[in-house]
């Protein structure tokens, strides 16, 4: 299975199974699987990059990153890590960021 830089640098460097938690964001519920792009734009998020470091590393607009993390992945982070979606205030993201780098190690 081909596996992004990214990710292998978040095995190697941050010594985590991101297979085993990409899997447990797929199982959550009948959403459809996580794709490469949200997958990059995991790893990526992990190792400490902004959305915007992202959006140039994968030729995207920031737009398109932002939409991905807040439609796709901060949703099922936050339904794994048991998390309240309902009151997001501005910067929260980072916050979520934060907790999952924590969560995942």
């Amino acid at each position: 299975m081909y596996m992004c830089e990214a990710c292998q640098q978040v095995i190697e460097n941050l010594s985590i199974n991101i297979e085993l938690f990409f899997s447990d964001l797929d199982i959550l519920d009948d959403r459809k699987k996580l794709n490469q792009l949200d997958k990059q734009i995991i790893c990526y998020s992990l190792l400490g990059l902004y959305r915007k470091e992202i959006a140039h590393l994968v030729k995207l607009p920031d737009q398109k990153i932002r939409d991905q993390l807040t439609n796709n992945i901060y949703p099922r982070i936050a339904d794994l890590m048991g998390l309240d979606q309902g009151n997001r205030s501005e910067g929260s993201e980072g916050n979520t960021v934060r907790l999952w780098q924590k969560k995942v190690k």
